[in-house]
């Protein structure tokens, strides 16, 4: 629990909690996520289809997505090793920089995306990401398979360290620390991911992390009433 909360408990009667908590935290009720993700079907961006011209659909695809701060690693991984990992993985890199942009093949390199961030988590074989609590909740709820990468306590408040460690502890995903990332880490944790696709994907479709608003919202009148 962090600092604002910790002290946000001290005065509340009540609080729901996205992370299982300690016992100890009498006040606390765990429960998960709430989430807008669905299976729903939405139609496809126009731009996806010149996206997937480009891809090959032999090949895993791989999507790289960190925030405005923590995609500069994965920047320069991509941009160190473009002819490795292309050559053995259709790469999308949500990159925070245009000067990077690119759509070659195997290659969709993007600054920043809104209409097309669905289709294009969608269509990943695998995400690695940061750990941001709202992402890998998102990952949860779409039981897409994920590699972790937190910023270390040097660069945050070990936030995404935590987020990371629960996830791979309840078999959500797999971690690998930056200072540990190269190529050859990750495509190891990659082949690992999607050799075991079935069985990360069956802890992540039984868990029960998430909680839709409509339920939610329910749970607070009940609370309240």
């Amino acid at each position: 629990m962090g600092l604002a909360n910790k002290i946000a408990y001290k005065f509340a009667t009540k609080m729901y909690s996205t992370f299982e908590q300690p016992a100890s935290l009498v006040k606390v009720e765990h429960v998960g996520a709430v989430t807008k993700v669905t299976g729903q079907e939405t139609p496809e961006p126009d731009e996806l289809v010149d996206i997937q011209t480009h891809f090959n659909p032999k090949l895993p695809t791989v999507l790289f997505v960190g925030g405005s701060a923590g995609a500069r690693v994965f920047n320069q991984l991509v941009t160190d090793h473009k002819k490795e990992l292309t050559e053995r993985y259709n790469i999308i890199n949500l990159t925070g920089d245009s000067s990077l942009n690119e759509l070659s093949q195997n290659l969709f390199r993007v600054d920043y995306v809104t209409d097309l961030y669905q289709p294009l988590m969608k269509m990943a074989d695998v995400v690695v990401t940061r750990g941001g609590a709202n992402t890998i909740f998102e990952l949860l709820a779409m039981a897409k398979l994920h590699l972790i990468v937190p910023l270390g306590r040097e660069a945050s408040r070990g936030d995404q360290i935590e987020n990371a460690a629960y996830f791979v502890k309840k078999g959500y995903a797999e971690e690998l620390q930056e200072s540990d990332l190269t190529l050859e880490s990750l495509e190891e944790k990659l082949s690992h991911l999607l050799s075991h696709k079935d069985q990360y994907q069956a802890s992540m479709k039984a868990s029960t992390e998430l909680k839709s608003l409509a339920d939610f919202y329910d749970l607070l009148r009940k609370d309240l009433a």
